[in-house]
């Protein structure tokens, strides 16, 4: 399997708003999500915060 390489969020965004394929509109928003995950998670803990999960109750 491929890796890919780290893309910037913003990147993936412009990306979103072209795409007319549902389904490769469906993987760019899943890449999205993981890209502002990471994103999240690094600057928590540059912070010395622990990472928060915003889908628990």
């Amino acid at each position: 399997m491929m890796e890919r390489m780290e893309r910037d969020w913003r990147q993936i965004c412009a990306e979103v708003l072209r795409e007319k394929d549902r389904d490769k509109l469906n993987a760019l928003l899943e890449e999205l999500l993981l890209a502002l995950e990471t994103r999240t998670q690094g600057s928590s803990q540059r912070r010395g915060q622990e990472p928060r999960n915003q889908l628990e109750s």
